[in-house]
């Protein structure tokens, strides 16, 4: 089982989007997926209700084992956020420790073939634990100058966590998230990113579009909306999940 965190310490910024995507993709390929949502806003936990587990993700900080019961029809099994989870980031280190075996007990079982974790947007016990416990980590940001701010205190994160709990840990990059492409100012701040953070941004963009909302809404996949207006953004999120399965080596099941 590969187990890629989906992280950010800034909100809006499409975390769930590409989270959610990704396990349809990958599902819808073959493949087996767990989905963690560590966010007690639920944003997950909502677009994948109907693959929900008996298990909440607070129990996964907890020394008891678990018993994940998967639904034999669907190859996603969603471990739903809770809001339990808030305490989580108050408590001790060893909670983390848990976390981490919890997850990587459940990588030895092979019983799936990728695991996905979404994360609150704020750097604390929570995002240590996912990151400890990933093989690799993507950070969707956004082209607004507000947004760059927190963008060197996340990577600060991510490699001091890499170094000294995590050395097997790929940072897979920041992708370019909710993009308007007409905005002159997006364009410049994209080229000052990439000038800044060359070898660490994903050369790949995810757009700003109506039929990503309304798939959402519909929680469904954007290629599941059946409107012309949605084959674009349909193309360009299967590029962009493409690309990253690739950087991560693929699946079990080609997708």
């Amino acid at each position: 089982m590969k187990t890629l965190v989906v992280a950010n310490q800034k909100g809006g910024v499409g975390k769930t989007t590409l989270l959610v995507h990704m396990a349809h993709y990958a599902a819808e390929a073959g493949n087996r997926v767990l989905v963690i949502d560590l966010d007690p806003q639920c944003n997950t936990s909502s677009s994948l209700e109907a693959f929900a587990s008996d298990i909440v993700a607070s129990v996964l900080f907890g020394p008891q084992s678990i018993d994940l019961k998967q639904k034999p029809e669907h190859r996603i099994t969603l471990i739903g956020a809770d809001s339990d989870l808030i305490e989580i980031d108050r408590g001790r280190l060893d909670a983390a420790q848990a976390f981490v075996h919890q997850v990587r007990r459940l990588a030895d079982s092979s019983r799936f073939d990728l695991c996905l974790i979404d994360t609150a947007p704020a750097l604390g016990l929570r995002m240590m634990a996912a990151v400890t416990a990933a093989n690799y980590v993507i950070s969707p940001i956004e082209l607004q100058a507000y947004s760059f701010d927190g963008i060197a205190a996340m990577l600060k994160t991510i490699y001091g966590i890499r170094q000294k709990l995590n050395p097997g840990l790929q940072f897979l990059g920041m992708l370019p998230s909710r993009v308007d492409a007409h905005s002159p100012a997006q364009k410049a701040n994209l080229v000052e990113v990439l000038q800044k953070h060359s070898d660490r941004v994903i050369r790949k963009v995810i757009t700003q579009r109506t039929t990503i909302g309304e798939a959402a809404s519909a929680k469904k996949p954007v290629w599941a909306i059946r409107k012309t207006s949605a084959r674009d953004a349909s193309q360009e999120m299967q590029a962009v999940l493409a690309h990253i399965i690739e950087k991560m080596g693929g699946l079990s099941h080609g997708v």
